[in-house]
């Protein structure tokens, strides 16, 4: 690592030495595609002593122009700046020049963040009442059991995939969260990261009394180590995703995606009055706010709760 050194060559240099052990596989792949990504810039055959902001900035409205949203102008931007720092802290640059640097307002990004939503009530009776009758509607048993699962614990469909027996506590009404499948979407390279999505993803979650019973179900179906399984063949991502897309055309309601089960079991659990610290730890989000500003969805626009709130006598 040398004042010389490419940015390019530089950020690479600088995921292996501080990156390759201390993040979880597929973060440290993540981050060297990001990485490659880099290429299409001008930026990135720079000397790394002769970046400045300006340049960070210009690279920065490059992103903009091609279309991307603010989560991934955000972490090509740390994927600069962070080498940089370090740079500069060990004295291979002068200075720091990833200060100052401002990302895009969002009205001015193309790609606009997409909200996750929850399934109203009315559109979770209809599902439930799909996956009741696998028979009738054609819908692989497994599949509607693990939605129905995703309801009841709100669980990552990572998390639910790598799910294994040794994992279930079924007489204690819990289960350990302590896996994850990794390239979910990909059959080929998909496999189970013996970790959460984060650290405090690694978790416990309790059951309910109908999560016990899809559970047990699924014992008398399994036939391996995997929870959800179709004798010695796990579910895997595509086929849930397939189910949860069917299902919802035949609810005609409208697909938001698997992952919205999980918001949908967030904005359950903060209707019923659990505490909101509560519903973070049972999600495994690092802090509150998280589980706040995303995954509570409120149905509709809420006035009924909140004239109710408005008019109660202070007590």
């Amino acid at each position: 690592m040398n004042p010389e050194s490419r940015l390019y060559e530089y950020v690479l240099d600088w995921l292996n030495v501080y990156k390759r052990h201390t993040v979880k596989d597929a973060t440290f792949n993540r981050l060297v595609t990001s990485t490659h990504e880099l290429k299409e810039h001008d930026i990135c055959r720079m000397p790394i002593k002769d970046v400045t902001s300006i340049h960070i900035q210009q690279y920065i409205s490059e992103l903009v122009e091609k279309g991307y949203g603010q989560s991934t102008i955000k972490k090509q931007l740390l994927l600069i700046t962070a080498p940089l720092k370090q740079a500069a802290a060990n004295h291979i640059i002068q200075a720091d020049p990833s200060s100052g640097i401002q990302l895009p307002r969002d009205e001015f990004l193309r790609k606009q963040k997409k909200k996750v939503l929850a399934y109203t009530r009315e559109e979770q009776e209809k599902i439930l009442r799909i996956t009741s009758e696998p028979e009738v509607y054609k819908i692989d048993i497994t599949a509607g059991l693990a939605i129905e699962f995703l309801l009841e614990t709100g669980l990552r469909s990572g998390e639910l995939l790598a799910l294994n027996w040794s994992d279930v506590h079924i007489e204690r009404k819990m289960i350990k969260v302590c896996a994850t499948l990794v390239n979910p979407a990909s059959v080929i390279q998909s496999r189970r990261q013996q970790s959460s999505k984060t650290a405090s993803g690694n978790r416990v979650v309790p059951l309910t009394p109908k999560a016990v019973s899809i559970l047990e179900k699924c014992r008398a179906m399994s036939t391996c180590d995997t929870v959800f399984a179709n004798g010695d063949y796990p579910l895997n991502y595509r086929v849930l995703r397939t189910y949860v897309e069917k299902i919802c055309k035949l609810a005609n309601i409208p697909y938001y995606g698997t992952h919205a089960l999980r918001h949908t079991f967030a904005t359950n659990c903060y209707y019923k009055g659990m505490d909101v610290k509560i519903l973070s730890k049972i999600l495994g989000h690092s802090s509150t706010t998280v589980t706040y500003n995303v995954y509570i969805d409120l149905y509709g626009n809420a006035f009924d709760e909140m004239y109710a709130a408005l008019v109660r006598p202070i007590a």
